[in-house]
């Protein structure tokens, strides 16, 4: 899987899918930003409990020309004080897992701004390959509809130095 690193608005990413990551007990600016982008459905997906934001839930939304990217994503990390790299390493490996049953190759994911920026990226980038890891050696039917990831786009906040990521 190829993966690059951009700082572009996760809003204004042109992109098959956008992963983020939804708190139980709170809302951070990106759902906040992505729920007004949608018209309030994030809010009536947690008001109906459909989506709650649970540890390692997931939520697959079409956004139907609302936002850039052609789905969201939604990836519950839980509760807010309890997040952590481990949590958030789950919570991408998750992710992907949900993305390869939609059969989505190339994704951007926002799941690690959620997390303390220092170890965050390192997180969700090893969730992320450990979780589309796949042992096809010794497959011998169907070998042309194996499924394999071809990116990922890491989205770094403005002014964050990609030199040290």
């Amino acid at each position: 899987m190829k993966i690059d690193i951009s700082t572009s608005n996760p809003l204004k990413l042109t992109t098959p899918a956008l992963v983020i990551g939804c708190f139980e007990d709170t809302k951070d600016d990106m759902f906040d930003n992505c729920d007004a982008a949608l018209d309030g459905c994030l809010e009536r997906l947690i008001a109906s409990k459909e989506f709650r934001g649970k540890t390692n839930n997931t939520h697959l939304i079409h956004t139907l020309g609302k936002l850039h990217s052609e789905r969201l994503l939604l990836v519950g990390l839980g509760k807010k004080v309890e997040l952590d790299d481990e949590r958030l390493r789950q919570a991408a490996g998750k992710a992907v897992q949900a993305l390869r049953g939609a059969r989505i190759a190339m994704f951007a994911t926002a799941l690690h701004l959620a997390g303390s920026v220092e170890t965050a990226i390192e997180a969700v980038t090893t969730g992320t390959l450990l979780g589309s890891y796949t042992f096809n050696q010794y497959k011998t039917k169907d070998k042309d509809e194996l499924f394999n990831f071809e990116g990922m786009t890491l989205l770094l906040a403005k002014g964050t130095n990609t030199k040290d990521s």
